[in-house]
């Protein structure tokens, strides 16, 4: 039987750096290497000896003296894979966002992680920074990530992520001209058919209730296919159609004492469904019953919508697709490689049974 042979504290500082970038514990750039030497308590030297191993192996490269060195591990022959640290932006709180954007964006952050990436959310949302880019910037100094998908973002946050060197991917926001890659939905796609669905129906009273950053600082390319769509098919368009309003529930409330008090609408399209639920409630109270004296649709999907009776009509959302493009993006970020591509998915539409004849009396 052979002796067991001790490791020597550079193998063991080999080893232990080599887990610590499987967990992510570390990614992309290195910690300098007196820091790193304090962080593991051993001497430079031995730090030294043990880099010089893992660069050897091709799990770390050399940008060149004075420069950290980057973590990559080894892909295909001569192939290397750079492991990330990858920041998602969230537009408003996990926690509050809808069933649909939970479900993707924690799917996002899965499948980066499962391909042996470093992910995390944003400190700060969207929303709670105001879209403001100056303090976009101060969040993502003080992440220091290698990359960053950004969800839902507005033209001036995007336009600024686009100025930055960093690789960034838009998930859904307006990305449409930036130099920069993005999963999106076909929102032109998606309204004209849910007008024609309506128009057909014979409703002329037609309003959008959207959130604050569909409407601001301009009209998004969802909005725009809205009216063009109500355009499409001969109704005039004012600020009736796509109505400002404050975005709280008190705001809400306000929103549709206002619009039923003299021309209520035929037809509501809503994008959230807790907004949807907001307005089923109101309705109630009122007595007007959907679909009898209202058409009521909703953009995003949510399951709870299966159980009304009768369903409510939605959208099915490309959720693998967009889970898929964006790890595409994050593969090919990781090999050095530069991906702008700007990928569109067309979501399917489910009737249900909320959409009716519009009543002559509401024409």
């Amino acid at each position: 039987m052979k002796p067991i042979r001790r490791q020597s504290l550079v193998e063991q500082t080999v080893a232990h750096l080599r887990e610590g970038f499987g967990s992510g514990q570390w990614s992309g750039q290195l910690p300098g290497v007196l820091s790193l030497a304090s962080e593991l308590g051993v001497s430079k030297d031995t730090l030294r000896d043990a880099l010089q191993q893992l660069e050897d192996e091709g799990l770390v490269k050399s940008c060149g003296a004075g420069k950290r060195r980057e973590i990559v591990s080894r892909r295909t022959g001569k192939s290397f894979r750079k492991v990330l640290r990858i920041g998602i932006f969230l537009s408003e709180p996990l926690e509050g966002d809808n069933a649909q954007a939970q479900h993707q964006l924690l799917s996002i952050k899965r499948v980066i992680q499962e391909a042996g990436h470093a992910c995390f959310f944003a400190s700060e949302t969207l929303s709670q920074l105001g879209y403001k880019c100056s303090r976009v910037a101060r969040v993502v100094k003080a992440a220091n990530a290698d990359a960053w998908v950004v969800s839902s973002g507005s033209s001036d946050v995007l336009e600024w992520f686009a100025a930055q060197p960093l690789p960034v991917c838009a998930f859904g926001g307006r990305a449409k001209g930036l130099p920069l890659a993005s999963s999106t939905t076909d929102a032109g796609n998606s309204m004209g058919e849910i007008i024609r669905n309506f128009a057909g129906h014979g409703h002329r009273r037609i309003v959008l209730i959207c959130p604050f950053s569909w409407r601001r600082p301009t009209l998004g390319p969802a909005v725009t296919a809205f009216l063009a769509a109500l355009e499409t098919s001969g109704i005039s368009v004012s600020d009736y159609n796509v109505p400002h309003w404050d975005e709280s529930a008190e705001g809400l409330e306000r929103l549709l004492e206002s619009l039923f008090r003299v021309t209520p609408p035929t037809a509501l399209l809503l994008i959230e469904p807790l907004h949807c639920a907001a307005v089923l409630g109101f309705l109630a109270q009122r007595g007007i019953q959907v679909p009898r004296d209202l058409s009521l649709a909703c953009l995003v999907p949510d399951p709870v919508f299966a159980w009304r009776r009768p369903p409510l009509a939605q959208f099915i959302m490309p959720l693998q697709e967009h889970v898929h493009r964006i790890a595409r993006w994050v593969d090919a970020v990781s090999c050095g490689m530069i991906d702008l591509e700007q990928k569109s998915f067309i979501p399917t539409f489910d009737p249900g049974g909320t959409i009716a004849a519009a009543r002559k009396s509401g024409r």
